[in-house]
């Protein structure tokens, strides 16, 4: 918690999911998720007074928090001591101070230290974390071989750090980039494949309009420890469905703002062997060929502004392990066809 800025909002999303997972602070667990096992955690700490509630989503989970000063500051004080975490501000790090960081396994950057990196040389460094929006990315990560999380959404790359795709025990990236200026088809064409850990990705075109959509890059290869993919803002064509359905640890698979070529996706045997949570949103998809053992661990389904596709395949119904079907912002057709499958569910007793 001391890693966070003083009175930050600290999204849950982020803090349970991106860092406290890829950092493996959790036990696993046969029952639960490594998601539920924080989220308990997360309460636990709230019901201690440790962490403060800011916002809770409607389902009741929390959404946000934040850490009282005193706490911050203890957290702070007992990282430092024992060399987990050094939070960079002003009063403890300037450009000169490569000796006193090069022990430390994690740095938390404020926007006044974003040009850090530029200055460090740690082999042991194992997660950064940059505090907002900068333009300034010059950095050489060659020094960082052992870095399993870089969290550097709110820094602006002019360039993509080509030495990111050499960090072999990466397994969260983010950050983002100026359009006219990044080649990703050039660096991603097969060097995402080499991030062997990265268990989740989300690779987003920034883009609503269904003209700027673009092609999912030729011969794209994922890695095949992916968890968790995001893909925003492409039109995706047979092949590329079969590499995504191709990932065999795939758990989690969003497909948003993306068009199908032909504006059909016909599944296979074999698929996504372990998907349990798919969402479609705002698609152009009006035909959906598949059957129940195509997803024979999906559990939730959500679609989100599909207006043109006609109706849920009626198999998905027959799905042993599915849990709920979510349609928002719907054609009535569509939902019709989610209350016809619900019956049918209801009539063999699945509640």
């Amino acid at each position: 918690m001391g890693g966070f800025l003083e009175d930050y909002e600290i999204h849950v999303s982020k803090l349970v999911v991106k860092l406290w997972v890829a950092e493996g602070f959790l036990k696993p667990s046969v029952s639960k998720s490594f998601e539920e096992r924080a989220e308990e955690c997360l309460e636990d700490l709230v019901k201690r007074s440790v962490v403060l509630v800011t916002r809770r989503k409607s389902d009741g989970k929390i959404k946000s928090c934040n850490v009282h000063d005193v706490v911050r500051d203890l957290c702070i004080r007992k990282a430092r001591e024992e060399k987990f975490l050094l939070n960079a501000l002003d009063r403890h790090v300037n450009r000169f101070l490569p000796k006193g960081i090069k022990d430390q396994r994690r740095l938390s950057i404020p926007r006044s230290n974003v040009t850090l990196f530029s200055y460090i040389y740690s082999l042991v460094i194992r997660t950064a974390v940059y505090f907002e929006r900068h333009r300034m990315f010059s950095s050489s990560f060659k020094s960082f071989r052992l870095l399993r999380i870089l969290d550097a959404l709110k820094v602006t790359v002019k360039e993509f750090p080509a030495e990111v795709l050499e960090l072999f025990h990466l397994m969260y990236l983010a950050f983002s980039h100026r359009e006219d200026r990044l080649n990703w088809e050039f660096y991603c064409h097969y060097n995402l494949v080499h991030l062997h850990q990265l268990g989740k990705l989300k690779i987003s075109m920034g883009t609503w309009y269904w003209e700027t959509r673009v092609p999912l890059w030729e011969k794209l290869a994922f890695p095949m420890m992916l968890k968790k993919l995001t893909l925003v803002g492409f039109v995706l064509s047979q092949q590329d469905m079969a590499t995504v359905c191709s990932l065999p640890n795939l758990h989690v698979l969003k497909l948003i703002n993306c068009s199908f070529g032909d504006c059909n996706w016909e599944t296979s045997e074999g698929e996504f062997p372990q998907l349990k949570f798919l969402k479609i949103g705002r698609t152009n998809l009006k035909h959906w060929v598949t059957e129940s053992s195509h997803f024979p661990s999906l559990e939730r389904l959500v679609l989100h502004d599909c207006d043109e596709l006609g109706e849920i395949p009626d198999v998905i119904g027959e799905i042993p392990t599915l849990e709920l079907i979510e349609v928002k912002r719907w054609d009535k057709s569509l939902v019709d066809s989610a209350k016809r499958i619900k019956r049918e569910q209801e009539d063999s007793g699945n509640d």
